[in-house]
């Protein structure tokens, strides 16, 4: 069976505790085996030397046997744990004014000095039968209750088992305990650059987590993740300087094809003209926006009132919503301050009004609702369905509700504004229209 576990900490005491649990019981084990074979070796010897005593003290009487006095004390040293016996045929009868032995069955009659154990009742027994010296029907047989309360060799190996059993529980709970600080403690460098990774910003890919402290088990993989890093950001910037560099490069060919369409004689085609050089120069803007939002990354530091940008965007675009015949209000909180770029969410905001204008016909109604940490941009147009839903943040993605002379890079760039202040932007269809929300981290959250 193998054991899973999602961290090193949990793996290193599963399988030590695994290791130390299978240790304690081999060990307990071989100390029981000792006490049990200690005990029975001893209890054996026991039985062979009263045996011995009582063979040499046996004698023939008128009405049956009887011991020495000599022999007497001896046999009365065990206390009264001990019993004696004679076994002829499949009678065991008592010696002398000696302990009778109980009546118990099978006990050995054939052979030499046999050793054996009986169970009588609640009562366990154990004794050693010997033939009488010149005598093939006449055998001694000694007994032990080994349940009698002089008898505490037994009682003495239970207690080192129940003792050796508490130590070892809490010599292993203690380990444990040892354990968990001293892998916390070698964990401690890998947990820091865990850290250290997690805080590189988007924005920030130079950074670089500093692994020298690392185990030596774990060096490799954070060399490894630094050269990704180094990759990663290498492809990065190609990617960032080209659309930047082609942006760029556009803008004069732009200027040029927009003096040659004012030129032109015919003004149908003079119109069509410059409105398709006015939708092409608004990509390279955004390409050029996207190229500068991903070299420069915002100022945690920085303050902005939501209220102030919402209104500074709405007087920017309110010309155009007239001209469509849509209104266009500010309404909410009076005052709402949260961390942010001024400029950013100011940008993030004109791209959800943009659209909010471009997309709902005319006669909409479009309101921009301010709260303590989100704005709203609330339409009653056509809204979206739930396929667009899904792709709306994609760039250069257009459905029909996006044509016309869209981009398709708005609400991408909004969304990538939010996502560098550590927000978010969220849609939620309406019935009718579609509200896109600018949610910003509340004072505090991690």
């Amino acid at each position: 069976m193998m054991i899973r576990a999602r961290s090193i900490l949990s793996r290193v005491l599963l399988l030590h505790a695994l290791a130390t649990l299978v240790t304690a019981l081999v060990v307990a084990a071989g100390v029981w085996l000792l006490l049990e074979t200690t005990s029975e070796r001893l209890q054996r010897q026991i039985l062979s030397a009263y045996a011995e005593t009582l063979q040499g003290g046996l004698r023939a009487a008128p009405d049956g046997w009887m011991v020495t006095d000599a022999a007497h004390p001896a046999l009365h040293g065990g206390g009264d744990s001990f019993t004696f016996g004679l076994l002829q045929g499949e009678r065991l009868a008592p010696i002398g004014d000696l302990a009778a032995p109980p009546p118990l069955r099978r006990v050995p009659a054939d052979g030499g000095p046999a050793f054996f154990e009986r169970v009588q009742g609640s009562k366990l027994y154990s004794g050693l039968s010997v033939p009488v010296m010149g005598r093939e029907d006449l055998r001694i047989v000694v007994i032990q209750n080994l349940d009698h309360p002089d008898v505490i060799f037994d009682d003495v190996v239970t207690q080192v088992l129940i003792i050796g059993a508490g130590l070892i529980l809490l010599l292993l709970t203690l380990q444990l305990a040892i354990d968990i600080w001293i892998v916390r403690r070698t964990l401690a460098p890998v947990r820091k650059v865990s850290d250290a990774v997690a805080a590189i910003h988007p924005t920030a890919l130079e950074e670089r987590a500093d692994v020298s402290a690392l185990p030596a088990e774990v060096l490799p993989l954070g060399q490894a993740f630094n050269s990704a890093l180094d990759r990663v950001t290498e492809a990065y910037r190609i990617e960032r300087d080209f659309a930047a560099d082609a942006a760029h490069e556009l803008r004069t060919p732009l200027s040029l094809l927009q003096l040659r369409a004012e030129e032109a004689a015919d003004p149908v085609l003079r119109g069509r003209l410059l409105t398709q050089i006015s939708h092409v120069r608004g990509i390279v803007e955004r390409l050029l926006l996207i190229a500068e939002l991903d070299a420069h990354a915002p100022d945690p530091a920085a303050q902005v009132d939501l209220r102030q940008v919402a209104e500074e965007q709405v007087v920017a675009i309110v010309s155009l919503a007239l001209s469509k015949g849509q209104s266009i209000s500010v309404t909410g909180l009076e005052r709402a301050v949260v961390a942010g770029d001024g400029e950013r969410v100011g940008r993030a905001l004109a791209a959800l009004l943009e659209n909010a204008v471009r997309h709902t016909p005319a006669g909409a109604a479009i309101e921009v609702q301010v709260e303590a940490f989100a704005v709203h941009v609330r339409d009653d147009g056509p809204g979206i369905g739930p396929t667009d839903e899904r792709e709306l943040f994609r760039r250069f993605w257009r459905s029909d509700r996006r044509s016309g002379d869209g981009s398709g890079l708005g609400l991408s760039i909004a969304e990538q504004i939010m996502r560098q202040m550590g927000g978010s932007v969220r849609v939620k269809r309406g019935d009718p229209g579609v509200t896109f929300t600018l949610a910003f981290p509340e004072a505090g959250a991690g």
